[in-house]
Order: C-alpha cells, then structure tokens, then sequence
C-alpha cells in the first residue's frame, strides 16, 4: 500500500512540476546592490531580483525572499543571529538565516526606501531616501527620528569609528558622537559633496563620489584629501575596508585597491568580466564583489576574479530571438547569451560588442543581428565573434527586424535596410514625420514601424510608411504585432491589446481579461496569440475575444520579452532571467496517458452537440521512422475554412486531449481533422448556442 501511495504522489508532482513556469538554468548573473555574510552563510541583495543565499562559499546560490514585500534590495544589517534588509518597501528582518522574511514598520513609514543600515551595539540606524534617519533602541520594535543637524534627509551609507557615526548623504558628510542625537557637518574643503559610500580603514575616513572619485581623511572630516592616484578609479560607487586594505568599486572602472589607507592605488581587474561595481564582503578565505552582471569571488586578495553566478538568475531580459535549435537572449546591460539545449544551460556570446546596452536581436540564416548603444553587430558564427555594420552615422541600432531577406533597423536617425546581411544600407523613411523608430515589426505582408508618438505601416517593403495609428494613438509605444486570418493584432505599453480588421487603418481594443494594460511583447502561435504583460501572461485561443491568465508557477510577472521555440514558450522577465513552458500546457493539449497505443485513433468530440466549449481525445501510437510524430488538428467550417489550429507540434506516443472554444463561432456544423505522417481522419461536431 505504502508503495501505490508512493507512485501516486510522485506522479501527482511530476504533473504539477509540468504544469507551470520552470525557471531555466541562466542566463547566470543580475545587479547586485549589497553583499554581507553571517556566520557560514553569504547574503547578496539584487536590484529587483530579492535577496539570494549561499551556503558554499558562493559557489551556488539559492533564492531566499519569503515574506518579502519588495525584492529591490539596498542594503544589510546583522545584529546577532538577526539580519536585516533595507528594501524599497521599508526595512525587513530574518531570524533563520534568510529562509522566511518579515517587515518592520518604521514610523508607520513602511513605503521608504532604506538605502543604508547601521547596527552598533545595541541600536540601529536606518537611513531612508526621504525621511533621513530612524533610531531603534529595542531591536526594530519603536523607532525615533534623529535628523537634528542634517541639512539633507537623503541618506546613502553609514559607517563608525568607535562611537563616532558617520553619514553619507547627498549633500556631503555628517558626524555623530552622541548616537545621532545631533549631527554636525564636516565638509570643509570637500569638492563635491553627492556622496555614496563611505568606510572606515583604521582612523581613516574615505568617501566615494559617483562624478567625481573619492576622498579621504585623517582628522574626522576637519580636512579632506582628494585621492587623485592615477590608477584609482572614477564615479566611485563602493568602499570596503577589512583593516588591511581599502577596495573602491566604481561605474564602469572596476575594482581598485589600496594598502596605504588611500594613499596609493592599483587597478585589480583581472577576471573582472562586469566593471560596474556596487558592493563588496569577505569571508575568511575569499573576497567578494557585487556588480552589474553577479558576483564575483577572489582567493587571492583581487589579484584575480571568477563569477560565482549559479544559481543566480537576476537578469533582466529585453529580447529573445532563435536561429535553429539556437535560443539568444539579450540582458539588459549584461550583453548576449546563447543556449543550445532548451535553456538547461546558457553561453556568454559577447565577443566584439563593445556596447553594454543590447537593445535587440534577430536572426536570418546564419547571420545573427544585434541592436547596441554603437549600432547593429553582426554575426556569422552563433555569436563567437561579431562585427560593427556601419549605417551612415547611425549611432544606435534600437530595434531589429527581417523582412525576408532584407534586415531592417530602427534608429534615431529612422529605418535603413540592408539586402546584403548588413554589409550595405539604405535609408527607408519615406512618409515618416518622426525618425526616432524604437520598434519594427514585421506581421503578415505588411511592415509596421512605431515610435513615441507615430506609429506606421508599409505595405512595400518599406519604401513609403503610412500613418497607421487611428484607435491606437493614445496607447503608444506598440510593443509586439502578430497577423491572423486577415487581423492584425498590436500589443502596446499604454492601452492594452487592439486589433484591426481593415489592413490596419483603424484599430478597436481586444483586451477582455488581460487587466493590466502595459503590454510589453507578443508571440503568435498557430491561431493563439500569448502577451507578456507587467502582470504576467494571459493567452487567447479566440482571436482576442478573451484572454486567459497563465502564470502558473512565475515569481516575477513582469514579462519583457517572449518567444517559442521547440514546443516551449520562452518568457523574458524583468529580474528573473528567462522562464519556461510547455507550450501544449499552455494552450491546453493535455496528455493523459503514457500507454502507447497500438493504433491512431481520432474519438468523438464531447460533449457533442456542445456550447461553447468541447473536448476531442486521440491517440499517437510510434511511428517505426521516429518516436514522435508530427501532428496537426485543424478545425474547419462547412465551407471548408480553415478556422482554428488545435494542435501543431511533435507529440510522442499516448493519449491526448484538447479543448476546442466556439465562442466566437455561429452555431453550425464543424469538422476537426487529425492529420500525422501516417495517419488522417476527419469527425463531424455540432456547436449549438
């Protein structure tokens, strides 16, 4: 008996886990705001991404935010076995290591954003953005303002020299020698008094400018020495002292090190593949940093740098495109990855691009195409190497699309097009009041190109543009367009989903269910159209008549970017890197058994006659040449019209059933078609409203 119940379950969790959203393996990395480590545990605080935990030394990381209300994370604090985390929403604490989080409510002010945390014996110090300061004497249970003396009530970061606190703000420096009872300023001769960090080396006192370096100070801030080495960095953004030596983090210049309090610096960048720098820790046998793209980890003092990003799946992902079993993906400021094996693994495909903005992607052929800060890259290898295509001046390479053969770019400067995969370009903005072209979309016959405040179509290759926007002005940008049956459909950012039944010249809303109206891309599968919106993903199977949520199993529902490759629908999320789904799952082709059958068979709809909704069973058995068969179901009218798309994918042997909707359907007689390499066979279905 234990056993059956054994099999149940596993069964009943297999089908659960193929039932939802699955995170794929990367790509690995994300903006790291903050580090700390208690204990044998590491804590890194993402932007946007929640906070992760490791137990190993950073070599795999786990996600740990339970009970967080924000997963933009600011800074960390640790009293004890306590740890607390200044968040967005207000400031959190954990008692078991990170495995569940709570809020503290500070003021009643539970909305501030907590920028730096300070715990000293027995009190901590919270700094807001807004409110300046916030004292707790009781381990978060009260909390009293303790601004006195400071001119600016935005704080940055904390340190202390004994009793003596120090503050960072962005309007220069501030000490306390009666635990923030009042604070005086200590700025004399300070050049620029926008502060970020702030660490103490000894009786040193060092703060970091994100516009102008770093200074030091040996006297408490009654004077200031610029640190003006030549091998210090710039727009400096982290200071961390462990009493041996001092390391700057900055925007863009990596990581420098000092072992003179300051004085002297050397650029440690070795390995350092991310050089926006905005955190630093250490255990007692590594060195840690939090940048742009991850972690990174050195055991040996910053001589050298690793990633240490598994598990870490923090990336904001802007676009996906695929090239043969090749998906691509590009993160926000992170670059481009590839995986070849449906997500389970991702490769860094860089190479040439100098750019850290990756605006778009697209492929054609062999040729994979790249949208950056500097302009369109072009590759002929999977992304191992790439090369700039020079567009008369053209600095920014926005947004990509192919029309057959011809490559088409958006820029500020408006659309070229390139015949010759990128080597030679023209100009194409006949008809186009306004140049800047954040989106090119190519749905059906027609082109369609939008930017933010025009939106165009071109039914010529792109040789005149049209206004195309009647219906749909008021909710530009279009962020995603797709073609069926002679209607266009277009996502926008500001209004929801609208269709055109009239070549695009007048637009009407299609977005019954979707609820959140910033809809930020769009991918069309056979008939059914799915939407990634600021509130997850919704499908229709009925030409937008309604939508249907399926965010089963996602933590971030902040959908960038969509694709379907492989008989799964990829989602490109806003700090969650990249998400997968069986396609068959989403639309609702549910096999429901794994006995391979020993012939083909298509079974009556039921209910039959029905209104609106039916359900059709048929079974796949092997085919002798491969072990999955091509299958299509199709749904026609009596006239012989093709009117739906039930099934279009590789299945292997089994059971299957799918649902057919008719609500947008008259009532009438229907024919469904099963069709496999081997096997054919068509039923009659009556839907009766």
């Amino acid at each position: 008996m234990k056993k059956v119940i054994f099999i149940i379950l596993t069964l009943s969790i297999f089908s659960l886990s193929q039932a939802q959203w699955l995170q794929t393996n990367g790509p690995l990395g994300g903006s790291v705001n903050c580090l700390t480590n208690l204990n044998s545990y590491l804590f890194a605080g993402t932007d946007g991404g929640g906070i992760y935990t490791s137990t190993n030394n950073g070599q795999s990381w786990k996600y740990s935010s339970d009970g967080l209300i924000s997963r933009t994370i600011y800074s960390f604090g640790i009293s004890g076995t306590k740890i607390y985390a200044g968040t967005y929403n207000g400031l959190h604490v954990s008692l078991n290591y990170g495995f569940n989080w709570s809020q503290i409510y500070i003021n009643g002010l539970q909305q501030q954003n907590i920028k730096a945390l300070l715990i000293l014996n027995n009190m901590i110090f919270a700094g807001s953005n807004a409110y300046g300061i916030f004292l707790s004497t009781n381990g978060g249970m009260n909390w009293s303002s303790v601004n006195d003396g400071l001119e600016s009530n935005n704080i940055r970061a904390f340190c202390n020299i004994g009793t003596n606190i120090f503050v960072a703000t962005v309007d220069g420096v501030y000490k306390s020698s009666d635990y923030g009872k009042n604070w005086i300023n200590i700025n004399n001769n300070l050049i620029n008094t926008n502060i970020s960090s702030i660490c103490s080396s000894g009786s040193v006192l060092l703060v970091g400018n994100p516009n102008g370096g770093a200074s030091r100070t040996t006297n408490y801030g009654l004077n200031w020495i610029i640190c003006n080495d030549s091998n210090f960095v710039y727009s400096v953004y982290a200071l961390f002292s462990n009493g041996n030596y001092v390391l700057a983090g900055s925007n863009g210049y990596g990581v420098s090190k000092s072992t003179n309090n300051g004085v002297n610096w050397t650029r440690i960048n070795n390995g350092l593949e991310n050089k926006e720098v905005y955190a630093f820790t250490s255990s007692p046998t590594n060195l840690f940093c939090g940048t742009l793209g991850g972690i990174f980890c050195s055991t040996n003092y910053g001589s050298n740098w690793s990633a240490v990003n598994n598990g870490l799946n923090n990336l904001q992902i802007n676009a996906l495109c695929k090239s043969g079993n090749n998906i691509f993906s590009c993160a926000w400021r992170n670059f481009i990855f590839m995986s070849s094996n449906n997500g389970d693994s991702w490769l860094s495909k860089r190479g040439e691009i100098i750019s850290e903005i990756v605006y778009s992607i697209c492929s054609s052929g062999n040729y994979i195409f790249a949208g950056t800060a500097q302009g369109v890259h072009r590759s002929t290898n999977n992304g191992n190497n790439w090369t700039l295509a020079t567009i008369n001046g053209s600095g920014i390479g926005i947004a990509l699309c192919m029309d057959s053969l011809t490559v088409l770019v958006g820029t500020q400067y408006g659309i070229y097009a390139s015949t010759n995969n990128g080597i030679n370009w023209i100009s194409k903005n006949n008809g186009l009041s306004s140049n800047f072209i954040n989106y090119l979309y190519k749905a059906g016959p027609t082109l369609f190109a939008c930017g933010s405040s025009y939106f165009y179509l071109s039914t010529d290759h792109g040789n005149n543009w049209y206004i195309a926007y009647y219906g749909i002005q008021n909710s530009l940008p279009v962020t995603g367009m797709c073609y069926i049956n002679g209607r266009y459909f277009a996502a926008t950012a500001n209004g929801g989903v609208f269709i055109s039944t009239n070549n695009g010249t007048n637009w009407t809303l299609a977005n019954n269910g979707i609820g959140n109206n910033i809809v930020l891309c769009m991918v069309l599968v056979d008939s059914n159209i799915i939407v990634g919106t600021r509130n997850g993903i919704f499908l229709t199977k009925n030409y937008g008549i309604n939508w249907i949520q399926k965010n089963q199993g996602l933590i971030d529902m902040n959908i960038q970017s969509l694709i379907y490759s492989n008989n799964y629908i990829y989602a490109g999320t806003y700090t969650q890197s990249i998400w997968k789904r069986s396609y068959s799952d989403i639309v609702g082709i549910e096999k429901i058994s794994n006995i391979v059958p020993s012939e083909y068979i298509l079974y009556q709809n039921y209910p039959n006659p029905f209104n609106p909704n039916t359900n059709i069973k048929y079974q796949i058995k092997a085919e002798s040449s491969s072990q999955k068969s091509e299958v299509r179901m199709i749904v026609y009218d009596v006239l012989g019209k093709e009117i739906a798309t039930l099934v279009n994918e590789k299945q292997s042997p089994g059971t299957y059933e799918v649902s057919f909707d008719g609500s947008n359907f008259s009532s009438g007689i229907y024919f469904y078609k099963l069709e496999t390499n081997d096997f054919s066979d068509t039923k009659r279905m009556i839907l009766l409203k």
